[in-house]
């Protein structure tokens, strides 16, 4: 007899992901965005501490500035459809 339900697949072959066939090899997007802006919370929340000069200030907000930036650029090129 011929089955007639059709196989749904997902792209990721279940031999090289086993978890495939649960859904979970996909990438959540949305939890990554917020993974960044936490990241960059903890690193502006760094500025309180015991070093007496500024330049550890500098690069912290630099680092905490390019994390927001690539979340951002993110979070943008996705709402314009422009990256999947």
């Amino acid at each position: 007899m011929v089955n007639t339900e059709l196989d749904k697949t997902n792209g990721v072959d279940v031999e090289d992901v086993p978890s495939a066939a649960w859904g979970w090899s996909k990438e959540n997007h949305r939890v990554i965005q917020i993974g960044g802006i936490l990241s960059a919370l903890f690193i502006l929340a760094m500025l309180k501490g015991n070093h007496v000069g500024h330049v550890e200030d500098i690069f912290l907000i630099a680092f905490a500035i390019v994390i927001l930036g690539v979340v951002a650029r993110d979070w943008w090129l996705r709402r314009r459809g422009w990256t999947r």
